[in-house]
């Protein structure tokens, strides 16, 4: 089950890594890959996604879908 807490949780956490690999001078990208084209559940989990992202703008960010 995808909930609003526990992803909010894994992204904050992704992004604070990216940053952190960032200052370190290394590559400070994150890319949420998901099944958003098919599944309702994981748009809402790359919509949440995208609102942790917009707290984060020194990381370059990516979208992929899992099968493409």
């Amino acid at each position: 089950m995808i909930t609003r807490r526990t992803s909010e949780r894994l992204f904050e956490f992704s992004f604070r890594l990216a940053e952190r690999r960032k200052a370190r001078e290394k590559q400070g990208n994150l890319a949420c890959v998901d099944k958003a084209n098919v599944f309702k559940a994981f748009a809402f989990f790359r919509g949440i996604f995208d609102e942790i992202a917009k707290n984060h703008p020194e990381v370059k960010t990516d979208r992929l879908y899992v099968d493409a």
